[in-house]
């Protein structure tokens, strides 16, 4: 693994500065590495 593959662009726009206060409500980004598709998630459907 290559620390170049996590270098991708993000808007500022979408980028969390503060964790929420409702830790409960943050999203995940979810990548599907067999079609290289990506989603997300709400953290509780995940666990």
């Amino acid at each position: 693994m290559k620390l170049s593959h996590f270098n991708f662009k993000l808007p500022n726009e979408l980028l969390a500065e503060y964790p929420s206060n409702h830790r409960d409500e943050s999203r995940l980004m979810v990548l599907n590495k067999k079609n290289s598709k990506n989603r997300t998630q709400d953290f509780q459907g995940y666990c």
